[in-house]
């Protein structure tokens, strides 16, 4: 990443550390500020590219960037500074040192779990409010803060609701994480595909391991209803979340009256 010491790292005042994602049109590395050495940031590029490939990649970064410009929350990504070069797209955002989701599920605790859902009811409520469907929830995008906070990170296949309704026709996400009425449906509620993804991160939390490594070959529902130590109210979340039917999936809003209503939950603030 030599190129960008005297363009993109002039601009934001950084120093490049080492590539934490190396792909052929987005990079990602961790920086240091100039100044002072002890901040650490990561920088995210993006190529220009004509390419249909390239075209798709700048399409995913503008739309995070355009998304983050206008999110502000304690448990939403912040994007720190953007610009646009000669060759390429890049923006700063924190370094969250304790990394993702996904390397925090064999160490799960009950206590963090039910934290951490709390948190992304917060983050999840906040986004749904103004419109914004993330996409592509799951652990990987879910980063941790060094306050052991949730964080919910990478934008680029958000969605913005309509002022006519919240029915999209794209099918976006991860496999395993993308909710079955995509596969069948010509047009869908971009929010209760949210919702089922939030399953999926709940079902990871709560078996302490990543579905894409599990890849079970059966629905995580039957899994939950063949384990006999799961509480009930963790199979009311996720029964409620991994509902087949869309119409009878739990919105965020009735995510987080189930959780008042329970006494688990009593003393975590979903406000």
């Amino acid at each position: 990443m030599r190129e960008y010491r005297g363009g993109i790292c002039e601009v934001f005042g950084v120093d490049i550390e080492h590539v934490l994602q190396n792909e052929k049109l987005k990079k990602i590395a961790q920086v240091k500020n100039k100044q002072d050495p002890n901040i650490k940031r990561v920088l995210k590029v993006c190529y220009k590219d004509e390419t249909e490939e390239g075209n798709k990649a700048a399409s995913h970064f503008l739309t995070e960037v355009v998304l983050l410009a206008g999110l502000k929350h304690p448990f939403i990504m912040s994007m720190e500074a953007v610009g646009s070069f000669p060759k390429y797209f890049g923006f700063v955002m924190p370094f969250y040192e304790q990394g993702t989701l996904t390397m925090a599920l064999p160490m799960m605790t009950h206590e963090l779990r039910d934290e951490w859902l709390v948190q992304l009811c917060c983050g999840i409520k906040f986004l749904h409010d103004r419109g914004v469907a993330h996409r592509d929830l799951k652990t990987d995008n879910i980063l941790l803060t060094s306050k052991n906070n949730v964080v919910i990170a990478d934008f680029g296949l958000g969605d913005y609701a309509s002022s006519t309704g919240h029915l999209v026709t794209t099918i976006k996400g991860t496999y395993m994480y993308i909710s079955p009425e995509q596969w069948i449906s010509q047009k869908f509620d971009c929010f209760k595909c949210d919702m089922y993804s939030v399953g999926v991160v709940y079902w990871c939390m709560l078996y302490k391991v990543d579905v894409i490594d599990l890849k079970p070959k059966e629905p995580l529902l039957s899994i939950v209803s063949r384990t006999f130590h799961v509480p009930d109210i963790d199979r009311d979340i996720l029964s409620c979340l991994l509902e087949a039917d869309p119409t009878k999936r739990f919105s965020v809003l009735s995510l987080i009256n189930l959780l008042n209503d329970s006494r688990r939950f009593l003393s975590k603030s979903t406000t």
